[in-house]
């Protein structure tokens, strides 16, 4: 192919994916919307969730619907196949509720959705786990709640499935306490281990990891493993073991006690960790990092 041709291939490529992406903006016209707080996200939320789009039986989940921006936009762009579904919660003052019904009417898809009004902290315990491949996280923003809502949706999400929360750095001025920033990263520390983090912005989207929790109290007291690439480290027993298979990887003492190291001077700084020199300079570091794959 010579030089001219994929100039112009590249541009035609270009054109159809702005054009595609202007189209699914423009979807937000059709709809009864006093603020678009959405069309920010469109290019990033069609980048993430591209493997859902068109798929059957996609189960999809917000929590605070507000008038549907989001919610309706994920009707229109990604559950487009006739067996996907969408449930909404929210507490629906009435004039929110008028709008939202007005936009879930507008956009024809009222037969895939399911409605749920109440407070996310009683109703989430209320639906199934292991159902939603795409949780949106858009509720109360005291971070109390944020952190309530992202510990009762953790259960409710498949494995491999997408995790969305909106407006991390909202509200930079408040107290600590208050933020959701402060709750976002403190689910994301607690839950490390069980997590990929996919975008950190305004939006913080994160895969949930193929590890289930422990479900039994044996189990749980057992032993505290971390993860490391491909591979589960239990800090009693000072062992690995591959996190899919759970066959056990023979370490040397000598790494074991690096990977010792790793673990207790790791400092962890919002959504990410970062190791001190020591540990990277390590001279068995590279070594096992290749290894375990991390």
């Amino acid at each position: 192919m010579n030089l001219k041709i994929k100039v112009l291939a590249v541009f035609i490529s270009l054109f159809l994916i702005n054009t595609s992406r202007a189209d699914e903006l423009e979807t937000f016209k059709k709809y009864e919307l006093s603020e678009n707080f959405h069309s920010r996200h469109v290019n990033l939320w069609i980048e993430i969730l591209k493997e859902y789009k068109g798929k059957p039986n996609v189960q999809y989940l917000e929590v605070g619907t507000y008038e549907g921006g989001s919610f309706v936009w994920m009707l229109d762009n990604i559950l487009t196949h006739n067996t996907a579904k969408a449930t909404g919660l929210d507490v629906f003052p009435p004039r929110v509720k008028e709008v939202f019904l007005r936009n879930l009417k507008i956009s024809g898809a009222q037969k895939k959705v399911t409605i749920v009004q109440g407070y996310s902290e009683v109703e989430l315990r209320k639906l199934p786990f292991n159902t939603y491949d795409i949780i949106y996280i858009d509720a109360s923003h005291n971070a109390h709640d944020v952190f309530a809502d992202a510990a009762l949706c953790w259960p409710l999400l498949k494995q491999g499935g997408i995790l969305i929360f909106d407006d991390y750095a909202v509200y930079p001025e408040y107290p600590v306490e208050l933020k959701p920033k402060t709750a976002i990263e403190a689910f994301l520390n607690c839950y490390r281990n069980y997590l990929d983090i996919l975008h950190e912005d305004w939006q913080v989207i994160i895969r949930k990891k193929n590890i289930p929790l422990p479900q039994n109290w044996e189990e749980r007291d057992e032993d505290t493993f971390i993860r490391f690439g491909d591979f589960l480290y239990y800090i009693r027993s000072k062992k690995a073991v591959n996190a899919a298979t759970r066959e056990p990887l023979e370490l040397t003492s000598e790494e074991a006690s690096l990977i010792e190291m790793m673990i207790y001077s790791r400092e962890f700084s919002g959504t990410g960790f970062t190791l001190p020199p020591r540990v990277t300079q390590h001279p068995l570091y590279s070594g096992l990092k290749k290894k375990l794959n991390f």
